[in-house]
């Protein structure tokens, strides 16, 4: 009687087959339809299983999940054309482009290059990036969304072009619950500091945006 192969989520290699005078038995049939269903496993399990749970998820040769590394350039005031963009005294500019960051991320550095208008050798008046964490979003109507500085940093208080890092973060990406908000604030009335790009690093298993 037919039996039921139960097929394992792994990209079995090599595929063999019988050669020659080997027995083209049941067990050798077997054999080769077992690797194939593995694979087949294995390709729907990338594509997201009947669930759909873990769609495009990186995975190595043995079909384990996997974290990779990825980073997120952005221009600064994205939309523009500009060559960056200057801040006057007080200011604060907001970043857009987070949201390409696939849900379950987690950022570990965000960089700026910038160039300060003024050089300050008070820390307090030096231009800074902030990363903004601001929950929850929705869900009770009358709950004000509470902002969460989860990682900040400043200029090294000399002119010229020169990138700020915040370093050493760990911000889960989730999207449903909480907002992401970067921004750089200009906290002088010297001259204009000049934002260029931003640089986002974090670590995803997936493909997927959503």
């Amino acid at each position: 009687m037919p039996q039921n192969i139960t097929d394992v989520d792994a990209f079995t290699d090599p595929l063999t087959a019988p050669a020659g005078a080997d027995a083209a038995d049941s067990a050798s049939i077997l054999a080769m339809a077992q690797k194939i269903a593995n694979r087949t496993k294995n390709i729907i399990e990338r594509l997201g299983s009947a669930a759909g749970s873990g769609e495009f998820a990186y995975r190595n040769g043995a079909g384990a999940a996997v974290t990779k590394t990825r980073k997120l350039v952005l221009p600064a005031a994205e939309g523009t054309r500009a060559a960056g963009y200057g801040l006057g005294s007080n200011l604060e500019a907001i970043e857009r482009g987070l949201e390409r960051i696939p849900e379950g991320s987690v950022i570990t550095q965000i960089r700026c290059k910038v160039n300060p208008g003024t050089a300050q050798a008070v820390a307090a008046n030096r231009l800074v990036i902030r990363l903004y964490e601001s929950d929850p979003i929705f869900g009770t109507a009358a709950s004000v969304p509470t902002d969460t500085d989860v990682g900040n940093a400043t200029d090294n208080g000399s002119t010229g072009v020169q990138i700020i890092t915040i370093s050493g973060l760990s911000v889960a990406v989730t999207k449903e619950t909480k907002a992401l908000t970067l921004y750089a604030q200009k906290r002088n009335a010297g001259a204009l500091d000049t934002v260029y790009l931003w640089e986002i690093t974090y670590t995803t298993t997936t493909l997927r945006g959503d």
